[in-house]
């Protein structure tokens, strides 16, 4: 095994055991956690990765086939975020790399992407349905450098 193959073991085995510390986007119980959840929730502009089951409930089909949403709360937050964002102003959701690769980023306000029904591939899995970590990140900046009020940008 040469020094790259190694490397490459060891970053994928690296993130492989982060990938453990899950989250889950459920209805908080306590009130003023709701409130908080439901302001953040509504001041994002710009949502990309993984993890669709969690925004749609049990019985809503995913685009790719497999299993469906997993919320048991019934509810489908991609719907909900479309549907505020679009009062806002220009919004898209895009779930496979064509359609995200089609996006304006000049003359659009709000971007959800949901690239895989979990989590989304390694980077050194070369998934083509999905965007690169890069592609994300330029698409994200394009879009909220339109702030004149300035943005805040976390990739992870």
């Amino acid at each position: 095994m040469d020094r790259l193959e190694m490397r490459k073991r060891r970053v994928y085995n690296h993130v492989k055991m982060e990938r453990s510390n899950t989250y889950s986007i459920s209805e908080p119980k306590n009130v003023l956690i709701k409130y908080q959840y439901i302001s953040v929730f509504t001041q994002i502009k710009v949502i990309m990765g993984g993890g669709r089951q969690k925004f749609t409930p049990k019985g809503v089909d995913d685009p790719e086939g497999g299993d469906g949403g997993k919320r048991e709360d019934g509810k489908n937050l991609i719907q909900i975020w479309l549907a505020q964002k679009t009062i806002l102003g220009n919004a898209s959701y895009v779930w496979h790399r064509d359609d995200f690769l089609t996006v304006d980023t000049a003359n659009t306000d709000y971007l959800l992407g949901l690239f895989d029904w979990g989590h989304m591939e390694y980077a050194i899995e070369n998934d083509l349905s999905n965007p690169s970590l890069e592609e994300m990140t330029k698409s994200a900046i394009e879009i909220l450098q339109n702030d004149p009020n300035g943005y805040f940008l976390f990739v992870e």
